[in-house]
Order: C-alpha cells, then structure tokens, then sequence
C-alpha cells in the first residue's frame, strides 16, 4: 500500500496486519514516519514511474507476489488549501501528480505484477467525497479524487479479464490528524467546515470505518464487486 503512516492509511496497513496480511508500506520520508507494527515501511514517491516499478518488484521479489494495492498517497489537509484565486498553478500540478498520476502508476505496476503472477489480485483507491461535491479552498484536491473515481472505472474494465477487481473508497468526515488542522484552519465559520458535518449518522467517523471496508474489498468476498466506490460519510451525500 502506498501512504500508510498516519490517519485512515495508518489504519489499513494496521488492520491488514492483523487480518494476517503481509504489509509493506511505501511512504514518502520513510525513515522519519512513524512505523506501523507488523508491517515493513519502504520510501517511495508514487510521481516517480521507475521507484514506483522498482518498489513494486521489489514487494514481488520478497513476498512471492502482490494481492492487493490500497493506493491511499494523497497530498491533502492544509498544505493544499487555497483560495480559487490564490490557487497556484505549481500546486494544482503538485497535488494532482501524487494523488491521480500516482495512483495511475502504482495502478499500473501492480496490475502487471499480479497478472504476471496469476493472481486475481484487489487495487483499492482512496477517494472521497469531494469526489463527489465540492469543497471551498480545495479546487486541485477536488480535481484530483473526482479524477480517481473515473480512474477507478477504468481501470476496472480493463483489468476485469484478468480476474482483478478494482474499487474506491470515498470517506467523509474522518477524525484524522489532518482534516482536523484543516477545519481549524479555515476556522468554524466556512462553509469548509460546515461541509461534512450534516451528515445523520453524527460529526464524523473514524479511520477504522475506512479499514474495515477495505478489508472487505481486499478480501474474496468482494469477488464481484468492481469500478465501483464505496462511500463511507455516515450518511452525509444521502441527506
């Protein structure tokens, strides 16, 4: 999986490991973030085609294979926050190359390496949903998880021969560590904040909600399931 340090990837690579799943992590200055217990943590920068093929064999080289991809590296919470007027180029292009370019990457390498190996492997994606509607101050971020959903459907097409499914996740509210210095950066009183607190099932979930549906589209049972996305917002795009 890609992007498991911290908030809702954290708690994948946590509950895969205690699923009996062998994890390797692939996060961006992995040598300073916080390792996850029973899973190997490995640097990676998912822009970057030739690490990205590099750490995909290496993962094959290691295990013997590679069932499942969770493709959850994201540029997210305030660092790509910006006014629609303020918005620089450089950062629509920053933010769309690791969130959307990267999981196309990442995509591509894991899916050769499971077709490669005969396995009829899972690729789960990490949206959201601002996949969906929009978001104040979020104009790159917005762009780049609508993107990923028809990413998601068309990767599942084509792979659907070989027996590989392929499935989003778009969480809501999470309690993690960057949406809440997002929301107390644009403060209370923004429709920023206000977005995702309407939803009926309360104030926000958190990351084990996302886990637990990604042990399901990781597992056997989801065998029929793919190109589609799982919304896990407590409600919230229903009301």
């Amino acid at each position: 999986m890609t992007g498991g340090a911290t908030g809702i990837g954290r708690a994948i690579a946590e509950r895969f490991v205690a699923e009996g799943a062998q994890v390797v992590v692939g996060q961006l200055g992995a040598e300073r973030a916080s390792q996850v217990a029973g899973a190997s943590m490995e640097e990676l920068d998912v822009r970057d085609e030739e690490g990205v093929e590099r750490f995909v064999a290496g993962v094959v080289e290691r295990h013997g294979g590679l069932d499942v991809l969770v493709n959850n590296a994201a540029l997210t919470g305030p660092p790509v926050l910006a006014p629609l007027l303020e918005h620089s180029a450089q950062l629509f292009r920053d933010v769309l190359e690791t969130n959307l370019l990267g999981t196309f990457l990442m995509t591509k390498a894991a899916a050769r390496a499971m077709i490669a190996g005969g396995r009829q492997g899972r690729i789960i994606n990490l949206a959201s949903v601002d996949s969906f509607v929009a978001e104040e101050f979020a104009a790159a971020y917005v762009a780049s998880k609508a993107g990923l959903l028809g990413l998601t459907r068309a990767s599942a097409v084509e792979l659907a021969p070989h027996r590989i499914t392929v499935n989003a996740i778009a969480p809501g509210q999470i309690f993690t560590e960057a949406g809440t210095a997002a929301n107390e950066m644009v403060g209370a009183d923004t429709f920023a904040y206000r977005h995702y607190r309407a939803g009926p099932l309360g104030e926000g979930g958190e990351p084990g909600d996302v886990a637990a549906v990604a042990v399901f589209l990781a597992s056997a049972g989801s065998r029929w399931v793919s190109g589609t996305t799982v919304v896990v917002d407590g409600g919230y795009l229903a009301s």
